[in-house]
C-alpha cells in the first residue's frame, strides 16, 4: 500500500515576469516513507501565459543541496494550450526525519512561434515541500508480512497472537480447523485418532463398538462372523438329519 500526497505550488519565472503553475504528487513504496527507500514523483506543469522549453528538472534536498531525483536532459515544451507532465523516481535520504524538497528547472523561454526568446536559465520553486521520513531502525514492520507467522503488524510493531485449539495460523491470522471425524484437534493441528481394539472413531472421538449377534470385532470395526454362521448352519443341518431319522423311526410299525 502506498502513501500519496499532492502539493500544488506556484513558481514565478522572473525572466519574463509570467507565472507558471506546477503540481507535484509523490508516493512512497510503503504506507510510511522510510529513509533509503524509493519515492516516485509525478509532475504536472501548467503555463497560463508562457511558452517554455524544459531542458531538465531536478528535485533538490533543500537541507544539504543534494539531489533526490533528476530527469536528466529532456526536451519538453509547455504552452498555454499544452501542459507538460513527467514522472521521476529517487531515493529518500537516510539519517534524517524530513526531506525539504525544492524543485528546480532548467528552461528556455520561447516566443509565440516557439523560437528561443531568451537565454536558457535555471529557476527553482518559490518554496519547498516536506516529506516526513521514518528511520527503518525505529519500526518493526510495514505490514504483517514483515513479521513472524504468529504475529501481526500493529502501529509498525510486530505483536504476537494466540489462536484457540480449534484454529490454526495462516497468513498471520487464525483460521478454523476442519478436521475429519477420524481426527481430533490438538495444538492447533488435526491429528488422526488412535482408537483401541474394539473402538471406532466418530465425531472426533473413540467410541466402544457394539456389534450384532452374527458379527465379530475386527480391529476397529464390526465384521460378519462367517465362522459362527457356518457352525450354526452345520448345527442346524445335524439337527435336521437327527429329526428326520427320529421321524422315520416313529413312522415304522
Amino acid at each position: 500500500m502506498k502513501k500519496v500526497v499532492i502539493y500544488l505550488l506556484i513558481l514565478l519565472f522572473t525572466i519574463s515576469g509570467s507565472n507558471a503553475i506546477y503540481q507535484i504528487k509523490y508516493s512512497c513504496e510503503e504506507i510510511l516513507c522510510l529513509g533509503g527507500s524509493r519515492v516516485n514523483f509525478d509532475i504536472l506543469l501548467v503555463h497560463p501565459e508562457l511558452n517554455t522549453k524544459y531542458i531538465s528538472i531536478d528535485l533538490i534536498n533543500y537541507n544539504n543541496n543534494e539531489t533526490i531525483a533528476a530527469s536528466g536532459e529532456i526536451d519538453m515544451t509547455v504552452t498555454p494550450q499544452s501542459n507538460g507532465s513527467l514522472s521521476l523516481f529517487g531515493v529518500l535520504p537516510e539519517n534524517t526525519r524530513v526531506a525539504n524538497v525544492l524543485p528546480c528547472f532548467t528552461i528556455t523561454p520561447l516566443d509565440e512561434n516557439l523560437e528561443q526568446k531568451e537565454q536558457t536559465g535555471r529557476l527553482c520553486g518559490a518554496s519547498f515541500f516536506t516529506i516526513d521520513i521514518i528511520s527503518s531502525d525505529l519500526i518493526d514492520c510495514i505490514s504483517s508480512q514483515d513479521c513472524y507467522k504468529n504475529e501481526e503488524c500493529i502501529d509498525n510493531l510486530c505483536l504476537s497472537f494466540i489462536c484457540n485449539e480449534r484454529e490454526y495460523i495462516d497468513n498471520h491470522e487464525c483460521i478454523a480447523l476442519n478436521c475429519t471425524e477420524k481426527e481430533y484437534m490438538e495444538n492447533n493441528e488435526c491429528k488422526k485418532l488412535k482408537c483401541d481394539y474394539g473402538e471406532y472413531a466418530e465425531n472426533h472421538e473413540c467410541k466402544e463398538l457394539r456389534c450384532g449377534m452374527f458379527q465379530k470385532i475386527e480391529e476397529n470395526t464390526c465384521a460378519l462372523n462367517t465362522r459362527l454362521l457356518i457352525k450354526i448352519f452345520l448345527a442346524l443341518g445335524v439337527i435336521g438329519v437327527v429329526s428326520g431319522i427320529l421321524y422315520v423311526k416313529l413312522k415304522l410299525p
